[in-house]
């Protein structure tokens, strides 16, 4: 077998073995290359989402944020509001849920009235807002926090966006 490839391929003409030895090393190159670029265009392309629904996001829950400071629940009047603002957002299909926690992991409001009150253990990218930087992720890593929104069955990109007392700068929840 292999005398016969080295018999064929001493019979090519040495533009025909050009050709060969550059495709079996161009194409994976290429190839991995190609990887690359799509990896690096939906890293940027989840950051730039994450970004401008941080921006929309804070500036309707912030008006909150004297109340989240507090660390207390929630009063009726403010779920309320929240909740007609995740029912807006919902209609315009650009959010499917919210969590608003407190900087210890509470959830103080969610769209699923059975979560508040609860505490879970930040992932990296709750951990990230509560430093002070949006955090994003597509949902792939199942979170505990995360399984009513998991049984909708549709891929979720979750934005954690830090909330901040507008007065002193300081994190007071995502």
């Amino acid at each position: 077998m292999l005398n016969a490839l080295s018999h064929t391929w001493r019979h090519l003409s040495l533009s025909r073995q050009f050709a060969i030895v550059a495709i079996a090393v161009l194409l994976p190159g290429m190839t991995a290359t190609g990887f690359w670029i799509a990896q690096k265009f939906s890293e940027a392309l989840i950051r730039n989402t994450a970004e401008a629904i941080a921006i929309s996001m804070e500036s309707l829950v912030g008006q909150f944020a004297d109340e989240i400071e507090k660390g207390g629940p929630l009063s009726s009047a403010t779920k309320f509001r929240l909740d007609d603002l995740l029912l807006q957002a919902r209609k315009n299909k650009t959010v499917v849920s919210m969590k608003v926690w407190r900087a210890d992991g509470t959830i103080l409001y969610s769209s699923f009235p059975e979560m508040i009150g609860r505490r879970f253990e930040p992932s990296e990218s709750l951990a990230l807002a509560l430093r002070g930087s949006v955090g994003a992720e597509l949902d792939s890593e199942p979170h505990t926090e995360d399984a009513l929104e998991r049984k909708q069955a549709v891929p979720l990109l979750e934005v954690y966006t830090p909330l901040r007392n507008a007065k002193t700068d300081r994190i007071i929840g995502v």
